[in-house]
C-alpha cells in the first residue's frame, strides 16, 4: 500500500545544494532567499528523512475495508504526519451532509489520537466564496471548519500573483494572517 523513501542524514552542504538544485527544477530559484535555504539546510542537518507514500489506486474513507488498510498502515508506520490530498477524493459522500461527513471525520481524530500523529486534510472552498471568512468559505458542511484544530486557508487576492493566508486556531487567537506573492 506504501513505497518508502529513506534520506539518510546530510550535512548543510548537501542539503544547501539538494535545496537550490529542487527549487532551480521548480522553475524558481529564487523562491527562497539564500538567508532561508541556510537556515532550513541548518534546521534539517544530521536528521533522518523517513518518506512513505500511498501507491493503492484510491482510499475511500467512506469503504471499511480501505480504512481498515489505513489504519494498519498507520500502525505499522507510525507516521509523524499524515497528508490525505485532496478530500473530495478520499471519499463519495455528500459533502453537504454533515451525518455523512461527520464519521469519515471522526475516523481521521481517532487515527490521529491513537497513533499519535498529526493529520493534514486538503479541502477547497467553493466557488464564488471569495467574500466570506475562509472558513466560512470551505465547500460542504461546517463540521469540515469545525474538525481542525490549526487551519490553514489560502486564497487568491485581486493580482494573480498575491495570495493571501489565513490562520485560524482552535486553542488560540488567530493571526493576521500573511500575504505572499508569487514569483514566476
Amino acid at each position: 500500500m506504501c513505497a518508502r523513501v529513506r534520506l539518510e542524514p546530510a550535512s548543510v552542504p548537501e542539503l544547501t545544494d539538494c535545496l537550490r538544485h529542487v527549487l532551480d527544477k521548480a522553475g524558481n530559484a529564487q523562491l527562497l532567499t539564500p538567508g532561508a535555504v541556510a537556515a532550513l539546510a541548518e534546521h534539517a542537518a544530521g536528521n533522518d528523512l523517513d518518506l512513505q507514500v500511498i501507491t493503492a489506486p484510491s482510499i475511500r474513507l467512506d469503504v471499511e475495508t480501505d480504512r481498515d488498510r489505513l489504519e494498519q498502515t498507520v500502525a505499522a508506520l507510525r507516521p509523524t504526519l499524515l497528508v490525505l490530498d485532496p478530500f473530495v477524493r478520499l471519499h463519495r459522500v455528500d459533502e453537504n451532509v454533515s451525518a455523512e461527513v461527520a464519521p469519515l471525520l471522526d475516523f481521521l481524530r481517532t487515527l490521529q489520537r491513537r497513533y499519535q500523529t498529526a493529520v493534514v486534510l486538503v479541502h477547497h472552498a467553493r466557488k464564488g466564496a471569495a467574500h466570506l471568512r475562509a472558513g466560512q468559505a470551505l465547500r460542504g458542511s461546517s463540521e469540515l471548519h469545525a474538525w481542525g484544530d490549526s487551519n490553514l486557508y489560502l486564497r487568491r487576492t485581486g493580482d494573480s500573483d498575491q495570495l493571501a493566508l489565513a490562520i485560524e486556531h482552535r486553542a488560540a487567537a488567530s493571526s493576521v494572517g500573511l500575504a505572499l506573492h508569487l514569483l514566476a
